[in-house]
């Protein structure tokens, strides 16, 4: 299992504290997402935990949400 830490910014890389917008994630390849989905950012800040299977292989997760363009983590999980 990994955490991975969603953020909503500016331009400048500064946290957007006001920006609740729900945000939708999706995840391909051998991986369970675990929490809430879709889930808002309060404070523009949130995790999320996502969770390998038994096979091992490349792992996308994507966030999107309505006012910004979607964003992609690529993860590579090995075989234990």
């Amino acid at each position: 299992m990994s955490r991975s830490d969603l953020r909503i910014t500016d331009q400048f890389g500064n946290i957007l504290p006001f920006a609740m917008q729900p945000v939708t994630l999706t995840a391909r390849g051998p991986a369970i997402l675990v929490g809430e989905n879709p889930f808002p950012l309060p404070g523009g800040r949130g995790c999320v935990y996502v969770r390998s299977t038994r096979k091992p292989g490349t792992i996308i997760v994507t966030a999107t949400t309505a006012r910004l363009k979607p964003q992609i983590v690529t993860v590579k999980s090995k075989p234990a």
